[in-house]
């Protein structure tokens, strides 16, 4: 009886000694994976520290980037305003000079009319001012003898392109018909109206920037007069590239073929529309104006005498880009002398300066 409970708690005793040698080597092998866990954290941790000292160093190098570049940007400002100024400074002097060029043409064109014993010219007065502001305001008078007097103002916010003018003439019964084209235009981004067809057949655009220009969804309006507009809109993927052009034709004109991105071929329209007075708008996607081309087409008729003693004349209504000057020039066929020994003055920003000699009747305030 001794001997079997003896043997039972011999055997209980080796099951619990198992068990405990178990549990020895489980809790061996869990503070080994303890260990390595330990380990891979510090190495993980190390790695953030790293990642995040290397995001802190690119911060550093971006806003230092960033901080030069602006710093860029606001002398390139400061160059161009500059370059405004300069260029600015260069259209007031060129007013006067013309200005003056013209008092020299009347005051000759009275003194060979005094000479050949025909009445002299009547006086005239030219009168070109603009007052600086939001925008640019122009205005041009013109005043005879007998009072009679006409004003012409035009208001500017964009930048002035290749406005020009073209004038052609034909004789028929003594009398002389003139054809004078004037063209206007203005662009605020990269791309420009570049050329218009007075008959209708094609706009031509041009991208004279250094960066391509995304087109798509963009349209030309074409106004004609009063009648309905005319709109090309351009296909969605089109972009026009950097120091390129794109001419869209109407379709039928003879040699016109679809070639993008240089030629567009616009189907179903036979004409761009043309007349006295049209307007070519070139819209953006969002409805903004980015670029305009204005031509103005007028006819008149004088006779041949009156053709003789204009054709050394070229005083007539112009636009002038100042900042608040005024030019008043006038001549009545006053004898030379007592009109040459007077003298000019250069218009500058801040002063006038003395020039030489000019007519006396040409004044600049």
């Amino acid at each position: 009886m001794n001997t079997a409970r003896l043997e039972n708690a011999r055997q209980s005793a080796d099951r619990h000694s198992h068990l405990v040698g178990a549990a020895h080597e489980e809790l061996q092998q869990t503070r080994v994976r303890v260990e390595g866990m330990s380990v891979q954290l510090s190495q993980l941790q190390k790695q953030v520290h790293e990642l995040e000292e290397a995001l802190s160093r690119e911060r550093d190098a971006m806003r230092r980037m960033m901080e030069d570049k602006d710093r860029e940007m606001t002398e390139m400002r400061q160059r161009m305003q500059q370059q405004l100024d300069e260029y600015q400074e260069l259209l007031d002097v060129k007013l006067a000079l013309d200005m003056e060029i013209c008092a020299y043409r009347k005051l000759l064109e009275g003194e060979e009319a005094r000479l050949r014993l025909s009445p002299s010219p009547p006086p005239t007065r030219v009168a070109v001012s603009r007052s600086s502001g939001s925008g640019t305001h122009l205005q041009a008078r013109v005043t005879n003898s007998s009072g009679h007097s006409h004003t012409s103002t035009s208001s500017a916010k964009k930048r002035r392109l290749n406005d020009n003018d073209s004038e052609a003439s034909s004789t028929a019964g003594g009398a002389v018909a003139r054809t004078r084209i004037s063209q206007q235009a203005s662009a605020s981004g990269r791309v420009t109206v570049d050329e218009v067809d007075l008959d209708g057949k094609y706009v031509r655009l041009s991208n004279k920037a250094d960066q391509d220009q995304l087109m798509g969804g963009w349209q030309i309006k074409r106004q004609v007069g009063s009648q309905a507009p005319i709109i090309f809109k351009f296909p969605t993927k089109f972009t026009l590239k950097a120091g390129q052009t794109v001419t869209i034709w109407a379709a039928g004109v003879a040699g016109a073929t679809n070639s993008p991105p240089s030629d567009l071929v616009w189907k179903g329209q036979s004409s761009w529309g043309f007349g006295d007075m049209f307007q070519t708008i070139l819209i953006s996607a969002s409805g903004d104006e980015m670029a305009m081309r204005k031509v103005t087409r007028t006819l008149f008729q004088e006779d041949d005498d009156d053709e003789d003693m204009g054709a050394h004349s070229t005083c007539a209504d112009a636009e002038y880009n100042l900042r608040s000057r005024t030019v008043v020039c006038g001549s009545g066929g006053g004898g030379l002398a007592e009109g040459l020994i007077s003298h000019s003055y250069v218009v500058g920003n801040n002063a006038r300066r003395q020039a030489g000699p000019r007519a006396e009747a040409c004044s600049v305030m």
